[in-house]
């Protein structure tokens, strides 16, 4: 998030937490002044797999009041359908029959942006459900358009599926669709530590007002360098993956603009990912689908006024139907032995008297049994307990414990994964 004097800012986005099951899970910094911190919570991940995201082939607007019904007065609230197909996407203002997000869904990824407002205010965007949620989903200046992109729950009204509540200022509203939550299916997310995929001040400069330049964000070994970071292999966003969850900064933009983020391959979409004002640095975090083309796989537009762009990734979703299950690691231990699978889900084998499989029982197996946990990225099996690293370098133990080697805080078995406390991300393990 940036931030401006005397401007309230919001952005959505997906964070990861510490697994800790207490207080203390997120973690926030800020820099530069004295700011007050609002967090609103959309939803959330379960560390199983379970509801997927099917990213667009390439966003969509469903919402255009400048060429429909006209701004949002103070205290107005509008219902607008996402979902289906159907006349009203025309009278919206949206793509003529809508933009393929089918009904029945579970939730939508939106980016919503304020356009042109004539004074300050905020935006409430929740399902159509009767619901008045107190949880703003964008804060708007008087005379800036600001983008915000994040998730909401669909409502079972598919015609009018959408509640928009404006508070402050008359306003003109976009609502532009990424992607979308079905009830089964779909994709799997997967954190990353957060990293820097693009910084044009390092390389290229800034964007001239009206063009585009590829990308790559996914695979290793790439043109890394030569878009201004400092890693040569990458994020570690695989090939495969179909959409990342990342943050777009305009940095330091000398005109008012916007800019639309895409597939390689596809063409310049109606929908924006982000806006900007002069002089002011403002970021905006969603989900954006990629090309699954090899080196370049995402194209920005910048629109509007001249600026630097920064790209940071902070996970990916992957396919669930061509997710390989290669082995990345194998551990043997004293009676059973567990691995690690190209798709970073574990799989472990043998003896379990003490509940080391991992399963939530204590029934020996002699083939590979999933082990309730997702992001494993390292495991370590020992005489009577298993640990393994999961992704951004959190720790989980599980097993005989009967001399606190667990590292849990008790001297109690278990046998399903615990997470471990520990001061920082964890590196290689051995136990």
């Amino acid at each position: 998030l940036n931030f401006s004097t005397g401007r309230s800012v919001t952005n959505t986005g997906t964070v990861p937490l510490v697994p800790s099951g207490n207080a203390g899970e997120l973690g926030v910094l800020a820099f530069g002044a004295d700011v007050h911190v609002v967090v609103d919570v959309q939803g959330y991940f379960l560390p199983t797999i379970g509801r997927g995201y099917v990213p667009l082939p390439t966003p969509c607007r469903v919402v255009a009041t400048r060429t429909a019904v006209g701004m949002l007065s103070p205290g107005t609230v509008r219902e607008y359908q996402v979902a289906g197909s159907g006349s009203n996407f025309a009278s919206q203002g949206g793509t003529s029959g809508g933009c393929g997000v089918p009904a029945g869904i579970g939730a939508f990824e939106l980016s919503v942006t304020a356009l042109t407002p004539t004074g300050a205010g905020f935006l409430r965007v929740s399902p159509n459900d009767g619901s008045n949620p107190t949880s703003a989903f964008l804060n708007y200046s008087a005379s800036a358009s600001s983008t915000n992109t994040g998730s909401v729950t669909a409502s079972t009204i598919e015609s009018k599926g959408l509640a928009v509540r404006n508070l402050g200022a008359d306003t003109h509203l976009l609502v532009d669709v990424q992607g979308y939550y079905p009830t089964s299916g779909g994709t799997r997310y997967q954190t990353v530590t957060p990293c820097r995929m693009v910084d044009t001040r390092n390389a290229g400069g800034a964007f001239v007002a009206g063009t585009h330049r590829s990308f790559q964000i996914a695979g290793a070994n790439g043109g890394f360098l030569d878009q201004g970071v400092t890693s040569p292999a990458g994020c570690g966003v695989p090939q495969r993956a179909a959409a990342i969850e990342a943050s777009f900064t305009a940095v330091d933009p000398v005109a008012d603009g916007y800019a639309r983020a895409y597939p390689t391959g596809r063409p310049l979409p109606n929908a924006t990912f982000l806006n900007f004002s002069a002089l002011r640095s403002v970021t905006n975090t969603g989900t954006v689908p990629l090309a699954r083309s090899g080196a370049d796989d995402l194209v920005v537009s910048v629109l509007g006024g001249s600026s630097g762009i920064i790209v940071d990734v902070f996970g990916y979703y992957e396919p669930a139907s061509d997710t390989p299950v290669g082995v990345e690691a194998v551990q043997i231990g004293n009676g059973h032995s567990c691995a690690v699978l190209a798709n970073l889900t574990l799989r472990c084998w043998g003896f379990t008297a003490s509940g080391e499989l991992g399963t939530g029982n204590k029934t020996p197996s002699a083939t590979p049994v999933p082990v309730d946990l997702v992001g494993a990225r390292q495991v370590a099996t020992g005489g009577g307990h298993t640990c393994a690293v999961r992704t951004l370098g959190f720790l989980v133990c599980w097993g005989r414990n009967h001399r606190g080697q667990m590292g849990v805080g008790s001297t109690v078995d278990s046998a399903t994964p615990l997470p471990v406390t520990l001061p920082g991300p964890v590196d290689p393990i051995a136990t």
